[in-house]
C-alpha cells in the first residue's frame, strides 16, 4: 500500500512524478487544504488514486483526530510505503503513530535547499509538548528520528538538500521555444514573509511598491500562504486570481509571451530556471535586506 499526505499544489505535482515513475498503480491520497486552489489540484492528482480523502485545514484539534481515526482505519496493523512533503508537521506524524511503515519525502518548496543553518526542516527542533507527546508514545516520530529514517527524499531541485538520500525528479519536461516575436510580460511572485515573521506588514507593502514600479510589473501572483492584503486597490487589476498555481500559470504564458519572473529566493524561480528561453528569471535576493 502507497499513501501519499499532502499539503500544497507543489506536492501533488512532485507526487505525480513518482507515481509515473515508479508506475505505482495502487495508492491512497490524502490532502490537507486552505482553498479552491488546493483542492483544484487534489482533484487532478487524486483522480487516478484507489482511495481519496481531502481536509479543511481548521479546527486543528478536530483534524488530528479525523487524521488519526482514518489511519486506523485505512491502515491498522498494515506495512505501506508513505510519501510526504511535511515529515516536521504534527498531524503527518499523527498519522504515523503505531503504524509499520516506510518512509519517504518529496521538497515542500525552497527550504529544502535553503542554506541558513536555522532553516526550518535543516533544525531538529520542535516544540516541548510536541517532544513528550512522542517520547511518550512513539519516539520513532520525534523529528530527528523520523529525518533518519528517510529512505529516499525525492527533489526537484539540483542544489545541496537538507535531506539525505535524495533522488532528483524532474518536475517538468523542457519547453520548447517559440521562435517568434512576442511580447514581454513582467511578472512579481510575492510571499508570505509576514506571516512567516521575517518582516512586518508595512516593509512588506512597501517593497512590493517599489518593485512593481521600478520593473514596470504587469501581473502579480500572490503567494498560496499569503492572507494578508499587500497591494492597494490601485493594484487589483494586475493580481492573478485563477486557480493555477504560479509555475503552471507562468509556462502558460510563456508558449504567448516572454515572462520575466521576479521574486525573492523562491521555489518557482528554481522550477522556472532554464526550462524555456521564453522565461526569464530574476532572482531578487534577501527580502530582508532589501531597500
Amino acid at each position: 500500500m502507497n499513501i501519499f499526505f499532502l499539503y500544497t499544489p507543489l506536492h501533488t505535482l512532485i507526487a505525480a512524478r513518482i507515481v509515473e515513475e515508479k508506475k505505482l498503480m495502487d495508492y491512497i491520497v490524502i490532502f490537507v487544504g486552505r482553498n479552491d486552489k488546493d483542492f483544484y489540484y487534489f482533484t487532478n492528482f487524486a483522480a487516478l488514486a484507489s482511495k481519496s480523502f481531502y481536509y479543511e485545514k481548521n479546527n486543528l484539534l478536530v483534524l488530528t483526530l479525523k487524521l488519526f481515526l482514518l489511519s486506523l482505519k485505512l491502515v491498522n496493523k498494515k506495512q505501506f510505503s508513505f510519501y510526504t512533503g511535511h515529515p516536521k508537521t504534527f498531524l503527518t506524524r499523527v498519522f504515523l503513530l503505531f503504524k509499520n511503515f516506510s518512509f519517504y519525502t518529496l521538497d515542500d518548496g525552497f527550504g529544502n535547499i535553503n542554506p541558513d543553518p536555522k532553516a526550518y526542516f535543516r533544525l531538529n527542533n520542535e516544540n516541548f509538548y510536541s517532544i513528550m507527546f512522542f517520547k511518550i508514545l512513539d519516539r520513532r516520530l520525534l523529528y530527528y528520528n523520523l529525518k533518519e529514517s528517510i529512505i529516499t527524499h525525492y527533489t526537484i531541485f539540483k542544489q545541496q538538500n537538507v535531506f539525505r538520500n535524495c533522488q532528483y525528479i524532474q518536475l517538468i519536461e523542457k519547453i520548447k521555444t517559440n521562435k517568434i516575436q512576442l511580447k514581454r510580460i513582467n511578472i512579481l511572485l510575492s510571499s508570505d514573509f509576514t506571516e512567516s515573521g521575517v518582516k512586518n506588514l508595512n516593509f512588506e507593502r512597501n517593497v512590493y511598491e517599489m518593485v512593481v514600479k521600478r520593473h514596470n510589473i504587469d501581473v502579480i501572483v500572490e503567494h498560496p500562504a499569503s492572507n494578508l492584503k499587500k497591494f492597494d486597490q490601485n493594484y487589483n487589476h494586475k493580481i492573478y486570481k485563477g486557480k493555477l498555481i504560479a509555475e503552471d500559470y507562468i509556462i502558460q504564458l510563456s508558449k504567448n509571451s516572454l515572462a520575466y519572473v521576479y521574486g525573492f529566493q523562491c521555489t518557482t524561480l528554481f522550477v522556472l530556471e532554464n526550462l524555456s528561453e521564453n522565461i526569464v528569471v530574476y532572482d531578487l535576493g534577501d527580502f530582508s535586506k532589501y531597500n
